[in-house]
């Protein structure tokens, strides 16, 4: 299984802000046991590349908890190369930040440093304690107040300097990437670094990120940069290797090589922001569209009711006694303008149907003379004569 554990195992011996760290020895630790093999291959799978974290103390349970990314008023610095075997332990160099470097250096007898990691454990010694068969992945490598097994001040940063390759023209590695490093100044490190340029992380412009740039050296050793700075970034790759064989002629089956990226703290805030801020902008855009839609239908179900009551009053003022099926039907063929009740001609409409309405009931036909049977034309004077009318001479 995979678990987290937290190892006290080495100290520091700081100088100018710089200093080698012993991170782990095999041996029995406060979490398991750690064969030299696996400690080894830590090294080999870069299990604490450079730029890993070093923080002052280890998070509370509270702490990592409502804070996993930890905070940057507790990060005392950084390994700022990857962490190899030197054949009895893992070790380091580190780059410290004020406040924190005069603080260490003050104390650096009385401190050790402690891993942070992933681990896979796959059994347990004849003591019941587990077994750590490969650490996975490293989280951070903290200052604490005591360091456990194999805690001890190793020596000055030049004199463990001395047994690291040495470079054409007789300069030892790590001295060139001091000079190297002090050429940047004090808001960038170096990462990697060839004959021809450099690899630096910087904080110069307030976000952190990897940049690679060309360098001269002159007789005396000291470090010019030069070209134009260029943004990049890590890319692990895997070379081909021809498996070993058993002795029944099969290739025997390893397990890979876990690749170790070491992901830009700022970077990885930066975009984990940008994701959150446009969640945001995304669950505000659809509450202010299903806010609308809402707002929409309540409009469109108000100006419906209206217009369904101007109806009824059109229909009522016709001053015809309209049928319920009549009614209806003047309500189906009402008229509509934009979506809303088109009154002139609705009204027209009713005032023709009430016309209709009265024709068909005989309105202005005269009622109750009977029929004429022939017609007869009458002067003057035999109307006056019916209806007893004298005219003077």
């Amino acid at each position: 299984m995979t678990t987290t554990i937290t190892e006290s195992t080495g100290t520091a011996t700081p100088r100018g802000g710089r200093m080698l760290v012993q991170i782990m020895t095999p041996g029995v630790g406060s979490s398991g046991v750690y064969p030299a093999e696996a400690v080894e291959a830590a090294a080999r799978s870069r299990v604490f590349p450079a730029g890993t974290h070093m923080y002052a103390d280890h998070p509370t349970v509270a702490e990592d908890r409502e804070r996993p990314e930890r905070s940057i008023k507790d990060l005392a610095g950084v390994l700022t190369q990857d962490a190899y075997w030197d054949g009895t332990a893992l070790v380091a160099e580190a780059k410290t930040y004020e406040p924190w470097t005069s603080v260490l250096a003050e104390m650096h007898d009385s401190i050790g440093v402690s891993i942070r990691a992933s681990a896979r454990v796959d059994e347990s010694d004849e003591q019941g304690r587990p077994i750590i068969a490969e650490l996975v992945e490293g989280i951070s490598v903290d200052f604490v107040t005591h360091a456990g097994r194999g805690g001890k001040v190793l020596q000055v940063l030049e004199s463990a300097r001395q047994v690291q390759e040495t470079l054409p023209g007789g300069l030892v590695a790590s001295d060139l990437e001091q000079r190297l490093d002090d050429a940047l100044g004090p808001d960038s490190w170096v990462q990697d670094f060839t004959d021809e340029w450099i690899v630096y992380r910087t904080y110069m412009d307030g976000d952190g990120h990897l940049v690679q740039q060309t360098y001269s050296t002159d007789a005396n050793g000291r470090v010019t940069l030069t070209g134009t700075p260029q943004r990049v970034s890590r890319r692990v790759t895997y070379d081909a290797q021809e498996l070993p064989s058993t002795s029944a002629g099969i290739a025997e089956r390893k397990e890979p090589t876990m690749a170790q990226i070491q992901i830009d703290e700022a970077e990885h805030k930066r975009l984990n922001e940008a994701a959150d801020k446009l969640a945001a902008t995304e669950a505000e855009r659809e509450s202010a569209v299903k806010r609308a839609e809402e707002a929409e239908a309540k409009l469109v179900a108000a100006n419906e009711a209206a217009d369904v009551a101007h109806v009824d009053r059109i229909i009522a003022a016709a001053g015809v006694d309209f049928t319920a099926l009549e009614a209806k039907g003047l309500r189906v063929d009402m008229p509509v303008s934009e979506g809303r009740l088109d009154v002139t001609a609705f009204e027209k409409t009713v005032a023709e149907a009430a016309a209709e309405k009265r024709a068909a009931a005989g309105e202005g036909r005269p009622t109750g003379v009977g029929p004429v049977t022939e017609s007869t034309d009458y002067s003057e004077a035999d109307l006056d004569s019916v209806l007893g009318i004298t005219k003077g001479a």
